[in-house]
């Protein structure tokens, strides 16, 4: 009998498909894409999906629209880069998408071995 993957492995397992999602979706036909944050471009793989609203926050975790290509530097070292991130959520979707954003962050939510396994199904296409 096959054994069940623990909830934290599919976790695991959807973050790796949901950023290389991010960060292809991201990217143009070549291939490259520009930091969100800095402008700097980079080959799709050299970056992270970056978060506006940090991953701890399941609510936003896997929201779309929370998530855009930064480089490495700007994601981890300058702690995401908060003010220019906001001012491209801005440009991009308007204060409206950021208030619910903000707003969702603070909603208890729990993910089922169904939710996971679905959204998995839905990134790895």
């Amino acid at each position: 009998m096959k054994r069940k993957r623990s909830l934290k492995a599919l976790k695991r397992e959807l973050d790796k498909a949901f950023s290389l999602f991010i960060r292809q979706r991201d990217a143009a036909r070549d291939g490259y894409v520009r930091c969100v944050t800095c402008g700097r471009q980079y080959f799709w793989e050299e970056g992270h999906a970056g978060h506006f609203i940090k991953r701890q926050h399941l609510a936003t975790r896997y929201d779309e629209r929370n998530c855009h290509f930064q480089d490495a530097y700007c994601n981890t070292y300058r702690g995401g880069a908060l003010v220019e991130y906001t001012l491209y959520m801005q440009k991009r979707y308007g204060q409206s998408v950021i208030d619910e954003l903000l707003q969702a962050k603070h909603k208890t939510t729990k993910m089922t071995r169904a939710d996971y396994e679905s959204l998995l199904e839905k990134y790895r296409g």
